[in-house]
């Protein structure tokens, strides 16, 4: 894409294309980061502390701003921060969420969390 964009753009045709890739993968490569989960073993663990009822509850409270219940809730804080933060970031690498802003998702995340740890 970025190659096309670098052949096929007035603005861009005169300039060092190498530059213009290095910087495209630089920003791929720190988003992969963001994104990526920790140790597999690890997030194996926290999946299986979540039920799929609280699961869909929480998805839908950070996509959807719906409400998450007071069950929910602290199944999401006893479950942690960092299985939580895991476990947003493997569905953020999901086809399905392609389209969806990872940084806001992200944001929304932990925003979610810290709601459900003072709600306790």
């Amino acid at each position: 894409m970025t190659l096309f964009i670098l052949q096929t753009h007035k603005k861009y045709k005169t300039e060092e294309w190498l530059q213009f890739i290095f910087k495209s993968d630089e920003i791929f490569h720190k988003c992969d980061l963001v994104t990526r989960p920790e140790n597999p073993k690890f997030f194996a663990k926290c999946i299986n502390e979540l039920d799929s009822h609280c699961g869909e509850e929480i998805f839908n409270s950070i996509v959807n701003e719906n409400n998450i219940s007071k069950k929910c809730c602290g199944k999401l804080v006893k479950m942690g921060e960092e299985c939580h933060t895991n476990m947003a970031k493997a569905l953020i690498r999901t086809p399905e969420m392609r389209n969806i802003d990872a940084i806001e998702f992200l944001k929304k995340n932990k925003i979610l969390f810290d709601d459900c740890r003072t709600m306790e």
